[in-house]
């Protein structure tokens, strides 16, 4: 009888384990989302990131990304799987905006530096011009 008892109270316990992980797993998943959207959050706040902050940021997002598909995917419901997925287009969005005006400011001092040659080879034409002209009124 006492092994029996004992048995019982075994299994119980196991079974009180086994359901509280799996309530732990379940709730896992939200504040896996909550972590998610707090580095989303920080990724668009940020003002500037150098290249090795938006290097570090792309494995950030690519462990949260390995673990939504390998580990949180399977315990969430379709509200929660769009959330995730409006968090990725969030971060791709502002990833590419810092691509976006990394490219402007290369395009913008590439401009500055063409039209100062403009100028110059323009003032250099116009120069030549006007030595011509002045050259036929003199005649």
């Amino acid at each position: 009888m006492k092994k029996i008892l004992l048995t019982c109270r075994i299994l119980t316990l196991m079974l009180l384990l086994q359901m509280t992980t799996l309530a732990t797993a379940q709730e896992g998943h939200i504040a896996f989302l909550k972590q998610f959207k707090k580095f989303v959050t920080k990724i668009e706040v940020a003002k500037s990131l150098s290249s090795e902050q938006l290097t570090a940021a792309d494995s950030v997002y690519s462990c949260y990304d390995q673990l939504y598909s390998t580990r949180y995917k399977a315990n969430m419901n379709n509200d929660e799987k769009k959330q995730f997925s409006e968090y990725k287009a969030r971060y791709r969005k502002s990833r590419l905006s810092y691509k976006v005006d990394k490219l402007t400011n290369k395009i913008d001092s590439a401009g500055s530096q063409v039209g100062d040659k403009i100028q110059g080879k323009g003032s250099e034409i116009i120069g030549t011009i006007k030595g011509w002209l002045k050259e036929n009124e003199k005649e």
